[in-house]
């Protein structure tokens, strides 16, 4: 407590003396953290952005060689799913055969012309690729799916990544070269000779910060499907945070690299302000204090400092949003992200300048020290 009194005043004396330098310093490592804070915020809002999208909500299975009455109930009993979708390329088949569960897939691929699938059992429509038919609405058109005759009710021009969207493309290459589709409601391909078939799941977007457990949800729905040695893979949704560092993780390091040089500029002019007080460091050894205490002193004089100046960078950078947003930059300031930006700047910059606080608690003196009186 003593030590962190001490340091708050000689803060105070300091700003008295030298009120320019320290609003220099003050300022300058707030205009740097402001920088971090707007870049982290800015990734922040993206990954919200990206937890709707569909890929980031989706568990998958692929070598699936059927499907029961027993996973279509898993499904069909989950409150929060927003749609399922099977599909394979059958036997002797030049399509894709697709069973779809839910809503419209306007969140995989746009809708074309006519209406998607109305979800009846009771109804034998299909929703098919251009390449099949081009849905018109003044002919009656139909497909042949085996021994079934279905109704078109729509159709679209689609490709195979448009359902693979997420999933690794080595996964299932022979589908990647198909472009014809049929859909057909789900339940319509119950107990149905499939092979090598994917069957993907995706939930309603989770709005409290994506805390659902995807990894369990997919062992739930797809347990029957990795049991007995199969060569089934299941796929779960990747992190967007981490998808967003990666293909940017460029960018962020050059920021992250201009952060620490500006850093190292301001924490130059802040310790070569400490240097110029060799004489009170003196009469603190004169009267006994140790190196311990002193280091103790300049770590928390550090401390204060780095916190008035994160202070300041949470309002400048607050102020700042609307004119981001002007210029269609919008970034979030979560608790989350600002403590990780303080504790990870504070550290680092700390360890950087340690050595140097060390060197200066250390230093020898001599007696012209204190007859010159310096003192800033």
């Amino acid at each position: 407590m003593k030590t962190l009194t001490q340091a708050f005043w000689d803060i105070i004396r300091n700003l008295r003396r030298a009120p320019l330098l320290f609003g220099t310093v003050i300022f300058g490592i707030a205009a740097a953290l402001c920088t971090h804070l707007i870049t982290f915020g800015f990734i922040e809002k993206l990954t919200e952005d990206k937890r709707e999208y569909s890929v980031y909500n989706t568990v998958s299975v692929i070598g699936a060689d059927s499907f029961g009455q027993s996973t279509f109930e898993k499904i069909t009993s989950m409150p929060d799913i927003k749609n399922a979708f099977l599909f394979f390329l059958p036997k002797d088949a030049d399509y894709i055969l697709v069973g779809w569960y839910g809503n419209e897939p306007e969140n995989w691929f746009p809708l074309g012309e006519g209406s998607f699938l109305s979800g009846s059992a009771e109804k034998n429509e299909a929703y098919v690729s251009t390449d099949i038919a081009l849905y018109d609405a003044e002919k009656s058109q139909s497909v042949t799916i085996g021994e079934k005759e279905y109704e078109i009710v729509g159709s679209a021009s689609l490709f195979a990544f448009n359902l693979m969207t997420g999933m690794e493309r080595g996964a299932s290459p022979e589908l990647l070269s198909c472009s014809s589709f049929v859909f057909v409601n789900l339940e319509e391909l119950l107990n149905t000779d499939i092979s090598d078939a994917c069957i993907r799941v995706q939930f309603d977007y989770d709005a409290d910060g994506g805390k659902r457990d995807f990894s369990a949800a997919a062992n739930e729905l797809f347990a029957e499907y990795t049991e007995g040695g199969t060569s089934s893979e299941i796929f779960t949704p990747s992190d967007p945070f981490r998808d967003n560092m990666s293909s940017n993780l460029a960018s962020f390091v050059a920021i992250g690299c201009l952060c620490l040089i500006s850093y190292m500029n301001i924490i130059g002019m802040y310790l070569y302000h400490l240097s110029l007080q060799k004489r009170r460091f003196r009469i603190y050894m004169i009267v006994g204090a140790r190196k311990k205490q002193m280091l103790g002193i300049l770590i928390c004089k550090y401390a204060v400092l780095f916190s008035l100046s994160f202070a300041v960078s949470l309002a400048l950078s607050a102020l700042a949003k609307p004119l981001f947003e002007r210029i269609r930059i919008s970034y979030i300031l979560t608790p989350k992200a600002a403590a990780a930006v303080f504790l990870s700047d504070f550290i680092l910059t700390l360890i950087i300048c340690i050595p140097k606080m060390m060197k200066l608690c250390g230093t020898k003196y001599n007696r012209c020290t204190l007859r010159r009186g310096n003192e800033s």
